[in-house]
């Protein structure tokens, strides 16, 4: 297990952002150190206006202690939807998901990344 003041060498997190009338929602990567791999990202929309089904993925590289987004998906806010998402990210034999991790080993750390202003992508 890592050290509490020690991140996991490989953190990702999906990031929703609220622009006007648009929902936009984004795979978060931040590494320890330059790492390379490959990412999945799905999301499912299901809403008064109907079901929506995304899926995508590829290679990705991260510089070390740099955010990282991959993948992209933007809707229309629409009253009464949910937003499902399934997002993991494989670096040699390790999947990693926002899930699979310890929450009191992560929060410090993901708290102090997320307070970071979000570029445009």
């Amino acid at each position: 297990m890592a050290a509490v003041d020690q991140p996991p060498p490989v953190v990702c997190v999906v990031v929703r952002d609220e622009v006007g009338d648009r929902l936009r929602l984004r795979g978060r990567v931040i590494s320890r150190e330059e790492k390379h791999g490959t990412y999945s990202f799905r999301v499912k929309k299901a809403g008064p206006a109907g079901t929506s089904n995304i899926q995508m993925g590829g290679p990705f590289t991260a510089s070390a202690n740099v955010e990282t987004f991959v993948g992209l998906a933007n809707f229309n806010v629409e009253p009464g939807a949910t937003y499902n998402t399934d997002f993991s990210v494989t670096v040699g034999d390790q999947n990693n998901t926002p899930d699979n991790v310890e929450p009191n080993v992560l929060a410090p750390y993901i708290e102090a990344e997320l307070a970071k202003p979000v570029p445009p992508p």
